[in-house]
Order: structure tokens, then C-alpha cells, then sequence
């Protein structure tokens, strides 16, 4: 149980990283954007990747492309801001009120 809550562990800096490789198709310009070396967004994939237990680009001539698993995972990770703007939101909005109150 454990290595199945551990590979459900991703970190949002992960996600973010990840579309903006999705969307701009190169790590050395995903890097520029969101203001990171290459080589942390290459860790930060590389992390991602072990973490799902798949690889989510292939590399080439034209750059980054992703892989099917990736394909899958961006339709969620594009989700991943909105949902975690509600969630701060919703807690903004409730203050100090503890659940059950």
C-alpha cells in the first residue's frame, strides 16, 4: 500500500513544470518561462517520471515530444491550478471555521 500512496505523492512543481514542457516543447524554453535552470526542469521530469513509474517525453530532433503516458497525464496536470486556486478559496473563505463547525 504504501508504494501505491507514494507514487500518488506528485508535487505541483512537477505538474507545472511539466505543461509548460507540454506547451512550449523544449526544456531549455520551459526553463526560460518559468525562470529555472534546464537542468532543474530536467530533474524535475526526471523526478516526475519515477514518480509515475513512466516516462512522459521522448526526446528529438524537434525536442520534447510527449510520450502516450504524458498525453494522459496533461489533460489532468492542465486541471492541476484551477483546482488548487478553488482549494485555497474555499479556505480563504472559511477562515478560522474547523469542519464540523
Amino acid at each position: 500500500w504504501e508504494q501505491v500512496l507514494m507514487k500518488t505523492e506528485l508535487e505541483l512543481r512537477h505538474l507545472r513544470v511539466f505543461v509548460a514542457v507540454a506547451e512550449l516543447g523544449a526544456y531549455t524554453r520551459a526553463a526560460r518561462s518559468l525562470g529555472l535552470s534546464q537542468s532543474t526542469v530536467s530533474e524535475t521530469l526526471s523526478a516526475l517520471a519515477r514518480t509515475l513509474g513512466t516516462a512522459v517525453f521522448r526526446m528529438g530532433v524537434k525536442g520534447a515530444r510527449l510520450t502516450p503516458a504524458g498525453e494522459a497525464v496533461l489533460t489532468y496536470a492542465r486541471g492541476v491550478p484551477a483546482l488548487t486556486g478553488e482549494v485555497v478559496a474555499t479556505a480563504a473563505a472559511g477562515g478560522d471555521k474547523r469542519a464540523g463547525d
